[in-house]
């Protein structure tokens, strides 16, 4: 059989630095996994936990199991947003 594509939460997007990033694939696969924008292979690492995102970048996983196709490849684009907030102070006059 063809494994599934492996699922990223959340998807791709804009998010605060820090946001974590989860892979999810069918029971017994391996998902492999790049963030460099190039396709993974059996030799790309292998997804052990969420990351935290620090920099935008591209992530592209495969799920892997002997005995059956590889997944096609999961692309999710990630952009870390380093705009800082906006603060807006009110100055009140003192209390008497």
């Amino acid at each position: 059989g063809v494994l599934g594509l492996p699922v990223a939460t959340p998807p791709s997007g804009v998010y605060g630095a820090g946001q974590s990033v989860a892979l999810m694939a069918a029971p017994g696969t391996t998902v492999r996994y790049t963030v460099n924008g190039t396709d993974p292979t059996p030799s790309s690492p292998a997804y052990t936990g969420p990351f935290a995102l620090t920099s935008s970048l591209v992530l592209k996983a495969r799920a892997y199991q002997g005995g059956w196709t590889e997944s096609g490849i999961l692309t999710q684009v990630y952009q870390v947003d380093t705009t800082p907030p906006t603060v807006i102070a009110k100055v009140s006059p003192q209390p008497n």
